[in-house]
């Protein structure tokens, strides 16, 4: 509980019984002893420090620069107070953002009249508070600031730098047009070079060969507008909440995102098991008071209206293939450089597509590629990759992956598909679980390179990189109860399965993954039995498995037209036991039983680079 703060009127928010009461103490004080004593000089202030009491203060809006007088009076009783005294004082730097959205570069005329989010006039303070205190104002509590050896001015800097790390977090760089953007593609000097020498290779006038580019800039980029983004966001929450039974998130991987932000660039990189992914990652991150991320998205979503409206909402558009057109990836490539200079938060999916298999896909090396080569001409310092995986119970798609697996072709994206929704609205699809692992640096994964061999060290860089995100990522995966019943149904090549060896199977497996410290959906950690039942009654209720009572035990039948869906369950966890699965058959290949442990290592090890 605050005993002191010395900017905030709190009276205006009483009860008009408690107004007239306070108004009154402070006239009977004025008559009896005069002005109030000045809370610094008097020792007030000093005293509540002492007696370890919690203060208020507000610090006066400007920058880090001009330290007002009543400011720095404070400051100078706090840290002469902290000095004579024996135990630590701290100062937590809490900021109110009146507005989430991030801020114009060019202040609106309603700004110009009424004061800016930031800095807010009296009238726009009001207008503010009862626009957004419910849904866009947002309270920042910055990490706290030990007073130990600062001067007045270095512990104002702290506190202002700390309350605008939090900020840039929240509501990240400026809103910008997508003109602003081609304007400052087209600054770029390498790209000049780039169109320079497409022109004199084609033969072609520069002017053409501009045109081309833009053309290709302004179908890429993205066009952010926060009222699509919000709208959009609605969607997703109602979504979320009817037709899932919850999404689960790693609020301590979240911690370490928050705190990632602050220190640079930073690109998040999910697993793209459906549509919900990148959906899902802005709900998560807008709702979490992180700034929604720019998202490269494939050229098939870019069908109107949707690709008009995932272009407001901060995607940006790329073709599946640049080969043989180095001109348009010299735009794209560029259109990245604008994105890390600037500070965007950027999302890919290293995959490339969604994966039909449940496994997750080879990882696609072309942006990462790209991100190399604008860290090779160090456009920023530095780049953090931050892997998330996201596991669902069951996938919304998973009927058409399996008409694809099954050979059927892919079909391409159209508006018409906007009508056929309605086919995923039947029953729910069970929980969501988001998990991210620790910032992968592209500094530490490059290190010590000579710029003399960087065209020929680049692949194995990109590789390595490609290689670390995608292990974290399945490192990440929760497993499902339906992962392991699945598993533990298709050990058998037969028809059949015996259900009390089914079962058995799922709770070795379990105790395997219990021994490895894998991460387990809520309900197979809590009842594990329970669990397994569940996942049976649902494969049998939705015909993957028929279940017979025989004379002497119960048996699962699994219809062979079922086993690939099946398959789509076990593999969620499937990369969990590689290494369980390599060792065992090293084991069984032995011909004789006595064998030196040293060679079985070797031969491990000499699997393992193959694979």
């Amino acid at each position: 509980k605050a005993r002191f703060n010395n900017l905030l009127r709190v009276r205006r928010w009483l009860p008009l019984k408690e107004i007239w009461r306070s108004y009154a103490e402070r006239t009977r004080f004025l008559m009896q002893f005069g002005e109030l004593p000045h809370p610094l000089l008097s020792g007030y202030v000093k005293n509540l420090l002492t007696e370890e009491k919690s203060l208020l203060f507000s610090l006066d809006a400007g920058d880090a620069v001009q330290l007002s007088t009543p400011s720095r009076d404070f400051l100078k009783t706090l840290l002469a107070t902290r000095k004579e005294s024996q135990k630590p004082f701290f100062v937590v730097p809490m900021q109110l953002v009146w507005d989430r959205r991030p801020k114009r570069e060019k202040p609106s005329l309603f700004e110009n009249l009424f004061g800016e989010t930031e800095y807010p006039g009296r009238w726009r303070k009001l207008i503010l508070f009862f626009k957004h205190f419910r849904k866009r104002a947002v309270v920042r509590f910055g990490e706290p600031i030990a007073l130990d050896n600062f001067s007045e001015q270095e512990l104002y800097q702290k506190i202002v730098g700390s309350l605008e790390i939090e900020k840039k977090t929240l509501t990240g760089p400026f809103i910008r047009p997508r003109s602003w953007f081609l304007d400052r593609i087209f600054e770029d000097e390498e790209l000049a070079r780039t169109l320079y020498e497409v022109a004199k290779e084609k033969n072609k006038p520069l002017h053409s060969v501009k045109r081309l580019a833009w053309r290709y800039g302004k179908e890429i980029a993205a066009d952010v507008r926060y009222s699509y983004i919000e709208f959009g966001l609605k969607i997703v929450d109602w979504i979320l909440k009817n037709f899932y039974e919850g999404v689960l998130i790693d609020q301590e991987g979240l911690k370490k995102l928050k705190q990632v932000l602050s220190k640079g660039p930073t690109i998040l990189v999910p697993n793209h098991r459906s549509h919900i992914d990148y959906l899902l990652t802005a709900h998560i991150c807008y709702f979490n008071d992180i700034v929604v991320p720019y998202v490269a998205a494939g050229i098939n979503l870019s069908f109107w209206p949707l690709g008009y409206y995932f272009r407001h909402c901060g995607a940006f558009f790329m073709r599946r293939s640049f080969s043989g057109n180095a001109l348009y990836k010299k735009v794209f490539q560029t259109y990245l450089k604008v994105l890390l200079e600037e500070g965007y938060l950027q999302e890919f999916f290293i995959e490339g597509g969604r994966s039909r298999s449940g496994k997750l896909k080879s990882p696609k090396l072309g942006m990462l590629s790209m991100y190399s080569e604008i860290m090779q001409s160090r456009a920023v310092q530095d780049i953090q990759f931050v892997p998330v995986s996201i596991t669902y119970d069951r996938v919304l798609e998973q009927k058409s992956y399996l008409s694809e697996m099954e050979g059927k072709p892919k079909p391409k994206e159209k508006t018409t598909d906007l009508l056929k929704l309605t086919r995923y609205l039947k029953g729910r699809y069970g929980k969501i679980y988001v998990n991210f692992d620790n910032p992968i640096s592209w500094q530490e994964t490059a290190h010590e390179i000579p710029e003399t061999e960087w065209e020929e060290k680049k692949p194995k860089v990109v590789e390595s990189l490609a290689s670390n995100i995608c292990h974290a990522i399945n490192k990440q995966v929760v497993v499902i109860p339906q992962a392991l019943a699945a598993s533990a149904l298709l050990i058998t090549s037969k028809r059949g399965a015996e259900a009390e060896k089914t079962e058995a199977i799922f709770k070795e497996l379990l105790h395997y993954l219990q021994w490895k410290q894998i991460k387990l959906s809520d309900t197979l950690a809590k009842s594990p039995e329970g669990a397994y039942q569940e996942a049976i009654h649902q494969f049998a209720s939705t015909g993957l498995i028929k279940k017979h009572m025989g004379l002497d035990e119960t048996f699962y039948e699994i219809p062979p037209e079922k086993r690939l869906e099946l398959d789509f369950f076990k593999n969620v966890s499937i990369h969990y036991f590689v290494s369980l699965s390599l060792w065992c058959n090293l084991l069984l290949s032995r011909k004789s039983e006595n064998f030196l442990m040293k060679n079985l290592v070797d031969e491990f090890a000499f699997f393992q680079r193959i694979f």
